[in-house]
Formats: structure tokens, C-alpha cells, sequence
């Protein structure tokens, strides 16, 4: 071949590698030209060695096609990572593409779900009670806020996210013109009372030990519940029930709620307004050991007022030596005793017995179950405003009588339950009486002594039977609460009634042995136990203050205050100097 036609057998050669890719133009172009240049500066070795022997001459056309490969080589490299970058470049286009898509979808699903939990809501909210009229506006705006959130889910464009934002803002709208509406339409329905509507729900308040500081202890992980025993065979409170008091109905809801750990379900719940608290009442699981519950629970919060519904007895066992016994004097003229008001928390009372036929007396039930026999409550109530035209001397016969009943009658058994106790001095505080007389006694119960505190900070005194379970016995409560003047019995001869608990507790002693008094028929019987002294001491204390009976009680027993007679006999002072 002639030496002057290789450049153009290798330009040839050159192009015909190149054929088969896929570069674009204008790198063809470029590698062609590297290719050219290549051959016009090689051209002219071979045009100047004519001489050259055949072996240099196939070297150096070797040199030139090595050299001439590697060039395409490194083209065809750039050009395949070149392709390369294009792919990824596509495929992110692709992805971005896919991705917006499916936000624009998600966006348009989740539209439609809020669209739908809107309807729901605005359906629960038409359902709503009265109560829950004070939280609407609350909603209202706690949907304008979800609506609003709405729109900020991510679109496709900046269109779809105006337009996400338009319709989230028409929703929020929609919602709290229904509400406003509901609301109207409640408020309109309902009849106007005395009673206000309630008020909005507020978050609760922290439970407390005194109900006042103190904040309650966080619950452990996991509530213990004691195996079960026969326990709750104790016939001393209600099997499977726990009572609560708190200082108002949202910290009673948040202690709810650690209650329920334990599987305390609300039973009952009362607002006691004249004693400032709120009672609860729960059922606690069958089956489980009351006691045992009910002492974990106040070991891991013991700044809850929790106890057992605690269930009382009548103070009784069964002359008009009574009130001559005690210096009662008759109808003293500096008494105006139709001011005096008196409250008596007891079994029902018979208000159609002679002896208290045109009596003063105030009578409401707050009983669970079958009432008890109205035998000790007429018998008490006639001790204090029984009429002497009827054979009774009654103490205070023209005072105002307001009698709690609380008494039930289960089996052969008549007792009272807490939280009766507890609507019962609610209700006398109410009534406004000076001193309440609680001829009843049972073990000791956190609850009621939180209740009876609140009465006492009203300076309202408190009367109480010391019992009748003898003379080594436990003390009786709420008698032997501090605050609380606890009274004992003796009989006609100053004699200490045998059957009396004795206790450093005992404030004074009063006629409690055959004590004439009414029955619940027409006529009378005596009656015998610290539940009949307690009236003497009510009544003398509606007259004259605590320290004008301590300075004149008559000193019985060892000197001074003792466990048998406390300070001593009742002995009236005199009244009218």
C-alpha cells in the first residue's frame, strides 16, 4: 500500500470504530478530530521516510493504530460514564416525578379522612349533655387548629397546597358554625333552674393529704392487688366498696383514675357544698380481699382520703330521773329556745308519736336499703323536744329538731354506712345547727374524720356515745376523735354503766341507764346506754359553752379527768345570771 493512502485507511478504520456507538454528534465529532490530527501529524513521517525499511514501516503503523485505539478507548470510557450520569439523572427525574404524585395522593386521602373525623365529631358533640356545654368553644377551637394543621400537607405543586389550605380553612368554619349552632340549640332547650349550668372542664387539680398541699406521690408501675381471704366476711363495712373524699370534683376525677388501677369502678359520686368536699364511692373487684385493697392503696397514696364504707351501730341496750340528775332547770327565762336549733343523726324518727305531736322537727332520709326500726331515733328525739303534756320531759321542747336519718335494717342487723354519714352532716351543716348529736359509734375511718373536721372548722360541736362494748374494748369513732365530746353513761346512783368503754376519750358522764323515752309506737320504754346520755350532753351544750361544762362537772372516779367519767358528772351552770 502507498504509504501516503494509510492516513486515510486508518481515518477509515477510525470512523468504523466509532460507528457503533451511541455518542451523540458532537462527540464523534471531537474524536474524529483528535483521530485527524493524530494522522496529519504522523502523515508527513511517512512521506519524509520513504526509505524506511518494510519492518519500520509496519512498526510504526503499529504504533500509530495503538496509539490511535487508546484514544477511542478513552472516548468511548467518557462517553459510556457520560451515559451513565444521564441514566441517574433520568431516573431522580422519574422518582421526584413518582414522589410528588404520591403526596399528591396521600395529601388528598388524608383530606378525605379529615373530612370524615370531622363529621364524626361534630355528631359526638350534638350527642353531648348539658354539662358539656362549657367545653364546646374549646373544640371549636381545638378544630380550628387540626384544620389549619390540614393545611400544611405537602402537595404536588404550590396549587394544590393553596388549594389544601382553602378547603382545610372551609372545614374549620363549617365546624365551629355547627358548634356555635349546637350549642345554641342546647342552651335553648334547656329549662332555666337554680342550679348553673356547669362549668368548663379545667385540668384537675393536685389531690392532697390535707386536701390543700402536699401533692399526691406518682403511682408505682404496676398496682398490687392482694390475694383474696375472708376478710370481707368482717361485718363491720360494706363488702367490695371503697369511699373517697376530695377537696373538689376534678381533683375526685383525677384520683378516679389512679383508683381505677387497682379495678375501683365509680359507684357513686356526691358533691358535699356545706362541707366543702367531694364524696366517691367505688366498687372494688369481687371476689378480692376489701381490707387488703383498700390498705395498699393508702400505703402507695397516702395523700388520698380512702377507707372502707365503714357501717355503725346504734349505741343502746334497753325515769324521768334524768334531767333532775343533771341540775336541768325548767324553762329559763333568758332562754329563747325556739332560737335554738339541734341536730340528731339517727335512725328514722316517728314524728306522729304523742311525744313529739307539735314538736319542731325537720325529718330527711338518707338511708340505703330498708329503713331501720324508728324505736332509738324517737327515743332520742324525745329526750331532746319531747312534750311534758305527753309524759316526756324533753329537754329543749320548743327548739328546732333537724334528724338525718341513716339507719338501715340488713338481717338482724341495723347500722349506717360512711358516706350515708357523710350526706347527713352535709346536710345539718346546711341547716345551719349549732350542735349534732351522733348517738353511734363503729371503728375508726379516715373519710368520716375528714368530714367531721370540715364540721368542726364550722364550729358546729359534735356530741358522740362513747360505746358500749366494755371496759377493755377499742376505742369507739368517731367518739374518740380529737374534737369530738365524747360522752359516757352512768344510771339514777351516779353508778358508771357497766357495759361503758373507758378511754382517755371520755369528755363527760350523763344519765344513760332506764332512761324514760319514747318507742315507736304510742307509748314509752326505758332505755339504757351511752346513745341516751349523748342527748343530755347536745343539749346542754345548745345552752352554754364547753368550758362553762368543764368548770362545772361534778368529779367522779379518781381526781381530776380520768379514763371512767372524763371530767366528771354533767352539772348545768347556772344560765340566767
Amino acid at each position: 500500500m502507498n504509504p501516503t493512502n494509510k492516513p486515510r485507511a486508518l481515518k477509515r478504520s477510525a470512523q468504523r470504530t466509532l460507528q457503533g456507538t451511541s455518542q451523540s454528534t458532537l462527540v464523534n465529532t471531537i474524536a474524529c478530530g483528535f483521530l485527524t490530527a493524530g494522522l496529519v501529524l504522523y502523515g508527513p513521517v511517512y512521506a519524509q521516510v520513504p526509505e524506511a525499511t518494510d519492518e519500520a514501516k509496519q512498526r510504526n503503523v503499529r504504533d500509530v493504530k495503538a496509539e490511535s485505539r487508546q484514544r477511542v478507548e478513552s472516548f468511548q470510557l467518557k462517553e459510556s460514564y457520560q451515559r451513565t450520569e444521564d441514566s441517574k439523572q433520568a431516573e431522580e427525574i422519574n422518582l421526584k416525578a413518582s414522589s410528588a404524585q404520591q403526596i399528591s395522593d396521600a395529601a388528598k386521602q388524608q383530606n378525605a379522612t379529615q373530612a370524615r373525623s370531622t363529621a364524626t365529631r361534630q355528631q359526638v358533640r350534638e350527642q353531648q349533655p348539658t354539662s358539656e356545654l362549657g367545653s364546646a368553644q374549646q373544640n371549636t377551637a381545638k378544630e380550628r387548629d387540626i384544620a389549619t394543621g390540614e393545611a400544611q400537607i405537602k402537595g404536588s405543586s404550590a396549587q394544590d397546597k393553596e388549594n389544601a389550605a382553602q378547603a382545610a380553612e372551609n372545614k374549620a368554619q363549617a365546624a365551629e358554625s355547627a358548634a356555635d349552632a349546637t350549642v345554641q340549640q342546647q342552651a335553648t332547650a334547656t329549662q332555666p333552674s337554680k342550679r348553673p349550668l356547669a362549668p368548663p372542664r379545667i385540668p384537675p387539680s393536685p389531690i392532697t393529704a390535707n386536701l390543700t398541699t402536699s401533692a399526691v406521690p406518682p403511682l408505682p408501675v404496676k398496682a398490687v392487688i392482694p390475694s383474696v381471704t375472708n376478710a370481707n366476711q368482717n361485718s363491720n363495712f360494706e363488702p367490695n366498696e371503697l369511699v373517697l373524699v376530695s377537696a373538689d370534683m376534678a381533683a375526685a376525677k383525677q384520683a378516679a383514675s389512679y383508683l381505677n388501677r387497682y379495678g375501683a369502678q365509680i359507684k357513686t359520686r356526691s358533691a358535699l357544698a356545706n362541707l366543702g368536699l367531694v364524696m366517691s364511692v367505688f366498687r372494688l373487684p369481687e371476689g378480692e380481699d376489701t381490707l387488703a385493697i383498700i390498705r395498699q392503696i393508702q400505703t402507695d397514696l397516702p395523700s388520698l382520703q380512702t377507707d372502707t364504707n365503714q357501717r355503725y351501730q346504734l349505741q343502746n341496750s334497753r325515769k324521768t330521773y334524768g334531767a333532775s340528775m343533771v341540775g336541768w332547770p325548767q324553762a329559763p327565762s333568758c332562754i329563747t329556745q325556739n332560737a335554738l336549733h339541734v341536730g340528731v343523726i339517727d335512725t328514722p324518727v316517728n314524728t306522729a308519736h304523742p311525744a313529739l305531736l307539735g314538736a319542731n322537727i325537720q325529718a330527711k332520709s338518707f338511708i340505703k336499703g330498708e329503713p331501720a326500726s324508728a324505736t332509738h331515733g324517737t327515743a332520742v328525739a324525745s329526750i331532746l323536744v319531747g312534750r311534758v303534756q305527753a309524759g316526756f320531759s324533753g329537754l329543749l321542747p320548743q327548739a328546732q329538731l333537724t334528724a338525718a336519718a341513716v339507719f338501715r335494717q340488713r338481717g338482724e342487723q341495723v347500722e349506717a354506712t360512711t358516706d350515708s354519714l357523710l350526706l347527713a352532716l352535709d346536710w345539718l351543716v346546711q341547716q345551719q345547727v349549732s350542735v349534732i348529736n351522733l348517738s353511734l359509734g363503729g371503728e375508726r375511718n379516715r373519710v368520716l374524720a375528714q368530714a367531721i373536721e370540715q364540721v368542726l372548722a364550722k364550729r358546729i360541736a359534735i356530741v358522740a356515745a362513747a360505746g358500749n362494748n366494755g371496759p377493755q374494748a377499742e376505742p369507739v369513732y368517731p367518739a374518740a376523735q380529737a374534737g369530738v365530746i365524747a360522752v359516757t353513761a352512768v344510771d339514777a346512783a351516779g353508778r358508771l354503766y357497766d357495759q361503758a368503754n373507758h378511754g382517755s376519750y371520755i369528755e363527760f358522764a350523763a344519765p344513760g341507764v332506764d332512761i324514760w323515752a319514747a318507742d315507736n309506737a304510742q307509748g314509752g320504754h326505758y332505755h339504757t346506754g351511752t346513745s341516751f346520755a349523748a342527748p343530755y350532753l347536745t343539749a346542754a351544750l345548745a345552752v352554754a359553752n364547753i368550758q362553762q361544762l368543764q368548770n362545772q362537772a361534778q368529779d367522779k372516779g379518781p381526781a381530776g379527768k380520768d379514763p371512767q367519767y372524763g371530767h366528771g358528772l354533767l352539772t348545768m351552770p347556772p344560765l340566767c345570771q
